[in-house]
């Protein structure tokens, strides 16, 4: 059949809600999940990415509260990993060779400083 007769036919859809189990393994278990893609692009800064386990809870409960579905953790962690993907070339300078996202980076997310002491 052709798709413009295909078309005019009603079709109904069910879709289930995914859990935050579910959002936690599309984030880090999937083959190219996101965790692993920002891994991938700190690395070519020579920086360090790592996520607590609390903080990725912590984007999947954001993501469900918008109730984006997993399309929405995309730009949960964008808007995470902004100020520190802005200033990469910065923390090299500066000697910072690990990023560590807690949920306090979750929650008001900061660009990292050296502090002297």
């Amino acid at each position: 059949m052709i798709p413009e007769f295909v078309g005019r036919f009603q079709s109904w859809v069910a879709l289930n809600e995914l859990s935050k189990d579910d959002l936690i393994r599309i984030l880090t278990e999937i083959k190219y999940s996101y965790i692993s893609q920002y891994h991938w692009l700190f690395e070519q800064d020579s920086v360090e990415l790592n996520f607590t386990t609390a903080s990725l809870e912590l984007i999947a409960e954001r993501t469900m509260k918008n109730k984006t579905g997993a399309r929405g953790l995309h730009s949960e962690l964008e808007r995470v990993l902004l100020p520190h993907m802005f200033h990469l070339a910065q923390y090299r300078k500066q000697g910072i060779t690990v990023v560590d996202i807690d949920t306090d980076q979750v929650l008001d997310p900061v660009e990292l400083r050296v502090v002297n002491s």
